[in-house]
């Protein structure tokens, strides 16, 4: 629900760098990345509370990658995960913690070195499709001086 990359920093983890995907429609992002890092993110995925709705949508998903570095594409066919959903969502999961089972198609690429990088991430499953690109200015970080 980021529409132009505001929010591409917050809640990051240590040692990679994850970019969102869209719930629909395209989306254009620019965001600062810490050089040094792998990114990865998803291409299409499905988030569901019922474990049968990822049967068949790997096989019937498409998902591709335009980025200098050379992206690894990884199907997930079932993975089970909990997550605390903020009331109003735009998935329509309930507030508080939800425990559901999401499959796709994912990608990691790099570490990236300092400089520009265009990434473009495309998905489709039957009808639907998203696409999200990435303007991305990977920056060099700051070493603490002293001890």
């Amino acid at each position: 629900m980021d529409p132009t990359g505001e929010q591409c920093a917050k809640g990051q983890p240590d040692g990679v760098w994850l970019v969102a995907g869209t719930f629909s429609g395209t989306v254009r992002r620019r965001c600062t990345v810490p050089a040094g890092v792998p990114i990865a993110g998803p291409l299409i995925n499905l988030a569901s509370t019922d474990a049968d709705d990822c049967d068949g949508f790997v096989a019937a998903a498409e998902g591709t990658v335009s980025t200098d570095a050379s992206p690894e594409v990884t199907a997930v066919d079932t993975a089970r995960f909990e997550f605390v959903a903020e009331r109003g969502n735009p998935a329509g999961f309930p507030a508080g913690r939800n425990e559901v089972f999401g499959c796709g198609i994912w990608f990691s690429a790099g570490p990236f070195s300092p400089g520009r990088q265009l990434l473009v991430l495309k998905g489709r499953h039957g009808d639907f499709s998203v696409e999200a690109t990435y303007d991305l200015t990977i920056k060099a970080t700051r070493r603490r001086q002293g001890g």
